[in-house]
């Protein structure tokens, strides 16, 4: 395109046309990713050498972030990609099967899951007002239950059980992981979601990675600068006993 060609012409309020620099926006572009590659590195060196650190919280912190919509944000845009990944696995490893989906919230993957249909879906939650929230959704094939991870128990089996960015906040996983792989069907599978911003949560993965194998995985990113991990798990054993 000709350097004297003018726009000047089509220019109105609010519209405005400017030459670009190609050189300066390569430059710009390589210095933002050199810069993600720096801190992905540090990260990394990080989680090698300091154990896993949980990220602490109370009851009373879930039960006010909730009631002053702190969390709202997860039915934002923002949270899209990662919950449609999460329910994509849901569909593609166990279509119609039973869930259970732990930390659950206030039932938002429950909205996507219901579309495509399952057997059986139970969602579990700390907190008193996302359980309530989501509620009203129960039928014969849905139920909410307000409960603490380490105080569930049940006699049900599930295809998939979920852990959506809850595993970090908690103080001992992998025992929980563990425990949980007992209600999982002899087939059944675990789905788990980690953002990628704290090196304990890389630390994280890597315990993980010890006991579980990863049938599939996807990291989704935003614009914002967030990224997450998500993971189809199967335990280790189980593949030598096939």
């Amino acid at each position: 395109m000709p350097d004297d060609l003018q726009f000047d012409s089509l220019a109105s309020p609010g519209v405005e046309f400017r030459k670009i620099d190609t050189d300066t926006d390569i430059m710009h572009t390589l210095g933002h990713y050199l810069y993600k590659a720096r801190k992905a590195v540090a990260a990394l060196f990080v989680s090698s050498i300091f154990p896993y650190r949980q990220s602490r919280t109370t009851d009373q912190s879930w039960e006010r972030d909730y009631s002053t919509g702190h969390w709202d944000y997860l039915h934002t845009l923002q949270q899209a990609a990662r919950y449609q990944v999460i329910a994509g696995y849901c569909q593609h490893f166990a279509p119609g099967g039973s869930i259970l989906d732990v930390g659950c919230g206030d039932g938002h993957l429950q909205e996507l899951l219901a579309s495509a249909g399952y057997s059986r879906y139970l969602g579990v939650d700390l907190s008193t007002e996302a359980i309530q929230r989501a509620e009203s959704r129960c039928d014969d094939r849905t139920e909410f239950r307000q409960i603490a991870v380490d105080d569930f128990e049940t006699e049900e089996r599930f295809d998939v059980i979920v852990f959506n960015e809850i595993l970090y906040y908690l103080e001992a996983p992998m025992e929980v992981l563990e425990r949980f792989g007992a209600f999982l069907t002899p087939e059944g599978i675990f789905v788990a979601s980690i953002h990628s911003a704290r090196s304990w949560n890389r630390r994280l993965w890597k315990m993980i990675a010890g006991r579980y194998r990863a049938l599939d995985e996807v990291e989704v990113s935003h614009g914002s600068g967030k990224f997450w991990i998500i993971k189809v798990l199967t335990p280790k054993e189980r593949s030598h006993e096939s």
